[in-house]
């Protein structure tokens, strides 16, 4: 009976040291995807800063006055950020948006504007940011 009771009480022993070094190694992970996060935060705002530093009027663009609100969608594809600033509108998903490639040595480009001539506001919910044309 006595060695049962020991048997029992070195695997519980064994368990709770396991689960506390799980435990340990988890808390670890999740520390270092917060900073791995928060580097890839600057350098999205940094990517940013360098497109509205060349492009002022849309610095802060968010919180511009606006009817319906506005917004900034970012995508990036083979390393480079793809931004669209949309003007959001209350009978029109998107009355109007401007898109912009930021490529990884920081030089900013300008890709177009929405609606094109070509192209009307009627049924695009989203538009794409690598042309910057409407998405339905």
């Amino acid at each position: 009976m006595k060695k049962k009771m020991k048997i029992i009480g070195i695997l519980i022993l064994l368990i709770v040291i396991f689960s506390g070094y799980t435990l340990l190694k988890i808390q670890k992970g999740n520390i270092k995807n917060q900073t791995v996060n928060n580097v890839n935060e600057d350098i999205e705002v940094n990517f940013r800063n360098l497109l509205e530093k060349q492009y002022p009027e849309f610095k802060d663009f968010e919180n511009q006055e606006s009817f319906a609100g506005k917004k900034v969608k970012m995508e990036i594809y083979e390393g480079d950020r793809y931004y669209v600033y949309m003007v959001l509108g209350s009978g029109l998903p998107i009355v109007e948006a401007t898109c912009f490639r930021v490529d990884s040595m920081g030089r900013v480009f300008k890709i177009g504007i929405f609606p094109d001539l070509t192209s009307s506001y009627i049924g695009y919910t989203d538009i794409n940011p690598k042309n910057c044309q409407g998405i339905k």
